[in-house]
């Protein structure tokens, strides 16, 4: 890990998912002992019947495998015993931010967002929490997404990406989303939901009218004189969708700007 982090160049990191257990803690204290600065344990806490609800419910359509009330108790066993003891250690050191994550996260993230990190670089190392994949943050590059995003050119925007939930609810018409490039893998790009899977889009390149597959989304940029969309690409299938946008967290100035739904009916032009 230490090495990617090295090479990558960079100097924030979130860390998902990790430590999972006593011996993952003291592994990477080993390994990481003054080479790392933790500024936070981000612990999203639910109640144990909410998330088993969730739970299921995201298992009637995502087709995973391990969301069923048998494999349900036993990962509630494991994070009794594995994880939890993580959060009182990191609690002993007052490191952890609890957020109430049984009723509406993204207001209550957003409310943590503006009053606990308001000014400052978001330095996120560690997130440990029961729910798998919570949320990362990208730097939006060029100005394909203009006036929202990236307005100016003297500042790229850096944004938290909402990942958990990902195949259900999150993903509506108008969402800004990330996805992994259906032509360049391993590179990618931030754009609008335009339609989703059934949906009739008029493609302004080809000049007609399309359906949009099942199992696919249709995206487009918002600013129209710099955009590279599902256009010139084709339609996104879901598999390759990494998580909503939310809200923009750096620069300072543009802290705290939710990325809200936008839906404009009106052809691309």
């Amino acid at each position: 890990m230490l090495g990617a982090m090295k090479k990558s160049g960079k100097e924030i990191f979130l860390i998902d998912g990790f430590p999972r257990n006593k011996d993952n803690v003291d592994r990477w204290k080993q390994a990481m002992d003054g080479k790392v600065n933790v500024q936070c344990v981000l612990f999203f806490d639910c109640d144990e019947k909410t998330c088993v609800g969730r739970c299921l419910e995201r298992g009637k359509g995502s087709g995973r495998t391990d969301d069923n009330e048998e494999s349900l108790k036993k990962r509630i066993v494991t994070y009794n015993n594995s994880t939890r003891p993580v959060i009182e250690f990191y609690e002993k050191e007052n490191l952890v931010k609890h957020i109430d994550a049984s009723n509406d996260v993204d207001k209550k993230l957003g409310r943590f967002l503006k009053h606990g990190f308001k000014g400052a670089i978001l330095a996120l190392p560690f997130l440990t929490t029961f729910m798998d994949k919570i949320a990362t943050i990208s730097l939006v590059d060029g100005t394909s997404m203009q006036p929202l995003l990236n307005p100016t050119d003297l500042h790229s925007d850096w944004i938290l990406i909402k990942r958990w939930h990902m195949d259900d609810y999150f993903l509506q018409k108008g969402a800004i989303i990330s996805f992994e490039s259906p032509r360049q893998p391993g590179i990618f790009m931030i754009k609008r939901v335009k339609a989703l899977e059934n949906e009739m889009i008029y493609d302004t390149i080809k000049q007609k009218e399309t359906q949009v597959p099942k199992g696919h989304v249709w995206v487009a940029d918002d600013n129209k004189r710099a955009s590279y969309d599902s256009r010139h690409f084709g339609y996104i299938a879901r598999g390759l969708i990494t998580g909503r946008a939310l809200y923009v967290i750096w620069p300072p100035k543009r802290f705290g700007t939710k990325l809200t739904l936008f839906n404009d009916d009106d052809d691309d032009e």
